[in-house]
């Protein structure tokens, strides 16, 4: 959340079974501190919630969940895959082309590991998404 000092993560249920209740089912809040200039990054790579009948535990997927603090517009790869200032539906088909590809993989294509985890999958979708129909 730009110029607020925090960012905040959203849990959601992605699969094939789900209850009455399935959606959204937590959240998440790093603040951070005053005065802080640097850069930081925080992996949520496992969590757990309370039911009636005991705790769940959650997975994260591949690589976890990470958050970027500080560094900069700049930093980190550019969702512009195909280098024209704006990101749009050019660069959504290379994205959508390698969407589930790894590191080593025919198809790979390393631009378009937004997160650099070596994996081309949905947290590098979340990054791409919130940059579309941007100028970079």
């Amino acid at each position: 959340m730009p110029g607020s000092g925090s960012v905040q993560i959203s849990l959601a249920l992605l699969g094939t079974t789900a209850t009455k209740d399935a959606g959204s089912i937590g959240t998440v809040t790093f603040t951070v501190a005053s005065g802080f200039s640097g850069s930081a990054s925080v992996v949520l790579t496992s969590a757990e919630y309370g039911t009636s009948s005991g705790t769940q535990s959650l997975s994260i997927g591949a690589g976890g969940a990470t958050v970027l603090f500080g560094g900069g517009a700049g930093s980190g790869p550019s969702p512009d895959l195909n280098g024209d200032g704006t990101v749009g539906f050019p660069d959504f088909l290379i994205f959508a082309q390698a969407f589930g590809k790894n590191s080593g993989d025919a198809g790979y294509v390393a631009k378009a590991d937004l997160d650099s985890n070596g994996n081309i999958g949905f947290s590098d979708f979340l990054v791409f998404a919130q940059s579309f129909g941007k100028d970079v």
